[in-house]
């Protein structure tokens, strides 16, 4: 083997300190902790968090679109460990989780009003931030 060339543990060594600098291991371990509980969520309808079931204070619409704006605000804020947190502990996941055209529609903000038009403008501005910073 030449000086150049690394042996299989000092390659295995180099990734992981690469990996683990980059906050790869972090994201990962995060993903995997965050699948685990809504697996075992789902299983059981339980919320993991304070270990009793459902109720249905939980389950109500308000209670949904509010768990949606702030886990709206957490995914625009890049707040990816503490959002794979919160989805579990409030009982829900990504796929579950209401658009903001759908908040409107259920506060009663109809489209064209002063205030549907702020929220979007601002939703957009947020969007657009967020595009030059992944960049």
């Amino acid at each position: 083997m030449s000086d150049k060339e690394l042996s299989r543990e000092d390659l295995r060594e180099k990734l992981f300190y690469t990996f683990r600098n980059r906050g790869v291991i972090d994201s990962l371990k995060s993903q995997l902790r965050n699948r685990l509980v809504l697996e075992l969520q789902q299983t059981a309808n339980i919320n993991i968090a304070s270990g009793k079931k459902k109720t249905t204070d939980q389950t109500s619409l308000y209670y949904q679109a509010a768990n949606s704006l702030v886990a709206n605000h957490l995914e625009n804020c890049n707040f990816e460990y503490t959002l794979s947190v919160f989805l579990p502990e409030c009982g829900t996941s990504k796929d579950k989780l209401f658009s903001s055209h759908d908040i409107c529609h259920l506060l009663k903000i109809e489209p064209g009003s002063p205030l549907y038009n702020s929220l979007v403008s601002t939703l957009m501005i947020t969007n657009l931030f967020r595009m030059n910073i992944d960049k």
